[in-house]
């Protein structure tokens, strides 16, 4: 919310109700003139007064009031918004508008959430969501290997090879290779142990194969 003043220095901001079930306070400095500020407070339904504390204005200022700017124009109670809340007074009667300007409220976000419960994902590295082709599947051999492998391809036709990590970086290729005829050998030596990804490229046609590297 927004409040004016002409007099710098703190005041504490009281929000309560009747039988004092519920009290809010909190104390915030005031530079010259406006000054916009944020209460963060939760208040459940009910009916509230908002003032400022009349002991620790006269601790400031040497009187009870807090030297904030107040309206006696287009003064028409009640302030209501729609099921959410309502101004309905001022503690000087409906003659004044006292304090409080620019209000920012909202109701409770709403929840909706159950109970934790496992979940099992699968992650199958020889199977793609898109433009998967049985004739471009081929085959790694040894696998696990120790360094290099050879690749057999069933189709005919150049394709590109490429070899990827488990993040899915290309870490080398091999661009327009015959494979119809020969098995291709693929050397992993100057890579580090762990799992890698092969994948045979013709046109927009592709086959994935996982290969590990002992």
């Amino acid at each position: 919310m927004t409040l004016f003043t002409d007099s710098v220095g703190s005041r504490i901001i009281e929000i309560f109700n009747d039988d004092l079930s519920f009290f809010f306070q909190q104390e915030v400095y005031l530079e010259n003139e406006m000054n916009v500020i944020d209460l963060n407070v939760e208040i459940p339904i009910g009916e509230y007064t908002i003032t400022t504390n009349s002991d620790f204005n006269n601790q400031q200022f040497g009187v009870v009031n807090p030297y904030l700017w107040r309206s006696p124009q287009n003064i028409l109670y009640p302030y209501a918004f729609q099921d959410i809340m309502a101004i309905t007074n001022s503690t000087f009667g409906a003659d004044y508008y006292y304090y409080f300007y620019d209000w920012k409220v909202s109701t409770p976000d709403m929840y909706c959430g159950s109970e934790l419960v496992p979940a099992t994902a699968v992650l199958d590295l020889e199977t793609a969501t898109l433009d998967i082709d049985p004739e471009l599947e081929f085959v790694v051999s040894p696998n696990p290997t120790s360094g290099a492998c050879y690749l057999a391809l069933k189709a005919d036709g150049v394709v590109d090879v490429e070899l990827r990590n488990m993040e899915g970086v290309l870490i080398q290729a091999e661009k327009n290779l015959d494979l119809g005829n020969r098995p291709h050998q693929l050397d992993l030596t100057n890579y580090p142990s762990g799992v890698y990804l092969i994948r045979v490229v013709q046109e927009n046609r592709f086959f994935t194969k996982k290969i590990i590297r002992l």
